[in-house]
This record gives C-alpha cells, sequence and structure tokens, in this order.
C-alpha cells in the first residue's frame, strides 16, 4: 500500500485516466489500473509511454512501486475507490 495506506483504482488508461493514475501514484497512493488494452498495460509495465506528453522516464519512475496494471476488472476488488475514466459517445 501507499504511504498513505489508501488504494485506487482507475478504469480506462487513455489521455484522462493515465494522467489522473500518474497523480493519485504521486500523491502517496497505491494505484490499480485497468484498460481492455493489453497492449497499453504492456507499455507501461516496461515503462514506456502511449501518450506523447506524458514522457516515459517519468512513467517508469512513478509506477515504479505500489501499482497494478491489468485488463482484470477483479483487481478492482481490493481498492477502496474507482475512477471511471472512459470514452463517452456523444452519438
Amino acid at each position: 500500500m501507499g504511504s498513505s495506506g489508501n488504494t485506487v483504482g482507475v478504469i480506462g488508461l487513455g489521455y484522462v485516466g493515465l494522467p489522473l493514475l500518474l497523480a493519485f501514484r504521486e500523491a502517496g497512493l497505491s494505484v490499480t489500473g485497468v484498460d481492455i488494452d493489453p497492449e497499453k498495460i504492456r507499455l507501461l509495465e516496461a515503462g514506456e509511454t502511449y501518450l506523447s506528453h506524458i514522457p516515459s522516464d517519468y512513467i517508469g519512475k512513478v509506477l515504479a512501486t505500489d501499482c497494478v496494471l491489468t485488463t482484470q476488472m477483479d483487481a478492482l476488488s481490493r481498492v477502496e475507490a474507482v475512477v471511471i475514466a472512459v470514452p463517452t459517445p456523444l452519438t
């Protein structure tokens, strides 16, 4: 667990969800990130980025500890709060 003892999950690791996950982790929370795209999970686990405005070295540093990255929603059963950051179609 993070230094504060709190855990948070983020569903959807796109341009909204990934920065949220990073901000929660920087605040000292343990984080669980879930996305349906296994390539995003693979890249994050390798400390690499898929968003041009977030450097890979930053991702590697921030997500090095107290972080679970997965495509499996059941990982969220171990968190205290969940943020959903997925696209909402307007049409």
